[in-house]
């Protein structure tokens, strides 16, 4: 297949027919975000079964031909391991690609090797060894050399290839509706377009985190990511994760202790509405987490990891696809919202241990 560095409107427009006659095409992106918010867009990268074609979005000013076919839901867009290439996507073009097929998810029904790279597919299925160390490459140089359009286009050069064998293998083993079920609901919009107040559901929240504590989170997880879109810079770059933690569970008394310990320095107007939050956070959604039988709590979940060895053999799927460490000690406290209790983990899992 060869590759096509489309670096005009007029180049664009001469590719567009045979992109838009392709029922299947290959889909990844090249950006930049080391410094900023949201990503720099640098290249789109689409693979037909015929080419593959290097986009140069920085050089060409048409947006509607691509977001017209990012938008045809006639289309599949095969794409791997694909949060962060639609939310560059989403961020350039202002839509979120239609009927997406995310070959990592689609592996994960398959192996128990879950989350594998493009790479490591590319060599189990076709045995060729692909360089990798993008992330160390200036997208935004321009001239783009022979070897960055090469790179960029074996990143979806086996795409196409990469679907109709997974797609076949899941049918033959009875879990395509399964893959169908997990791309809908983990791509949903909501789940890569997160807004400011929900991004707290991003954070690795330990469960000893009463509720009290649990709502100055949320406000100070949206403080720092609203600050951080306006000034256009990473949310770490504002506070850490380790920080926001520290903040929500200290007293207010430690507060300015606690703020001084860091090596960041807060500026005036955060360390402000940080001091507001916290003082004046006297709202509790929920009673205070209830009071755990140690003894019954991990019976629980030892009889969730005994059934989970069991399910995971059966079907060769990871046991962290199914059920990860927090959904089960979630589970364990009497939480019902953990997903293991809908859709397909349900019938595998879910219904077994409850």
């Amino acid at each position: 297949m060869p590759n096509f560095l489309v670096n005009t409107d007029k180049k664009l427009q001469n590719i567009i027919p045979e992109i838009k006659s392709s029922s299947i095409i290959g889909l990844d992106t090249e950006f930049i975000r080391e410094s900023t918010y949201f990503p720099k867009l640098a290249l789109l990268q689409i693979a037909t079964t015929n080419y593959n074609y290097c986009i140069d979005v920085i050089n060409i000013t048409d947006k509607n031909s691509l977001s017209d076919i990012l938008l045809d839901n006639q289309v599949i867009k095969v794409i791997h391991s694909s949060k962060q290439d639609l939310e560059s996507i989403f961020n350039y073009y202002k839509c979120y690609p239609k009927n997406i097929f995310d070959t990592q998810i689609a592996f994960n029904f398959l192996y128990n090797e879950p989350n594998p790279s493009y790479s490591k597919l590319v060599k189990k299925y076709f045995d060729i060894s692909l360089k990798e160390g993008s992330w160390r490459t200036n997208w935004l140089e321009r001239p783009l050399s022979d070897e960055k359009i090469e790179y960029a286009c074996n990143d979806v050069r086996y795409l196409v290839k990469l679907y109709h064998i997974l797609h076949d293998q899941l049918q033959a083993e009875q879990k395509l509706d399964w893959c169908k079920e997990e791309i809908r609901n983990d791509l949903e919009i909501d789940n890569v377009i997160v807004k400011p107040k929900d991004i707290w559901k991003r954070l690795n929240i330990s469960n000893k985190i009463n509720n009290h504590q649990l709502v100055t989170l949320k406000k100070l997880a949206e403080l720092r990511e609203n600050e951080a879109i306006t000034k256009d810079i990473p949310r770490k770059w504002i506070m850490a994760d380790t920080l926001l933690f520290k903040i929500s569970t200290c007293k207010a008394s430690q507060l300015d202790q606690v703020i001084s310990d860091t090596r960041v320095k807060l500026s005036t107007k955060i360390l402000n509405k940080v001091r507001e939050i916290v003082l004046n956070n006297k709202t509790v959604l929920l009673k205070d987490n209830k009071a755990v039988n140690i003894e019954e709590y991990h019976a629980q979940i030892a009889k969730c990891n005994n059934i989970m060895d069991s399910v995971s053999n059966k079907y060769n799927i990871a046991p962290s696809f199914i059920a990860n460490k927090k959904d089960i000690e979630n589970f364990a406290r009497g939480n019902k919202n953990v997903r293991f209790l809908k859709g397909w983990r349900f019938n595998i899992f879910g219904k077994l241990v409850q």
